[in-house]
């Protein structure tokens, strides 16, 4: 069951870039409450839509460039009160990252993760066809990656 999370740490979780939502609670893990999001994400049953870092503002399904083994706090709002998570996956349709289905209007879900090699996709399980991007990670010691 989600934590219930005070709109102090939320604002911490998602670098203050949903404030002015006042949004109740939210699914966090306690290490994500702690940090930044590195990413932030508007999700609808036509697409993700970036809006954090400014590299993938405004558009949908925007690759995530992420840096092998380093960790990452993906937020995301629900935007229109459809039902929506968010799976990290594999080639092999593994699921590596995956969040519960929320279907609140500007309900806020936040996941900590660490990069990894075999990451390729990220979707909704219940929109797959329209909410799908691809997952692209890079080595450690590149200077590309996500936040910019």
């Amino acid at each position: 069951m989600p934590s219930r999370v005070s709109r102090r740490r939320l604002l911490r979780a998602t670098g203050g870039a949903v404030s002015a939502l006042g949004v109740a609670g939210l699914g966090v893990g306690a290490a994500a409450a702690t940090r930044s999001a590195d990413i932030y994400l508007g999700g609808a049953t036509g697409g993700w839509v970036g809006r954090q870092p400014s590299s993938i503002s405004d558009t949908t399904n925007p690759t995530l460039t992420l840096k092998e083994g380093e960790d990452y706090v993906l937020a995301w709002q629900n935007v229109d009160s459809a039902p929506h998570n968010v799976v990290i996956e594999n080639d092999g349709g593994d699921n590596l990252v995956r969040t519960e289905i929320m279907s609140n209007k500007g309900e806020i879900q936040v996941v900590e993760f660490t990069a990894a090699s075999e990451m390729t996709t990220y979707y909704c399980q219940v929109h797959p066809g329209s909410m799908e991007g691809s997952v692209e990670v890079v080595s450690s010691d590149s200077s590309e990656g996500i936040p910019t």
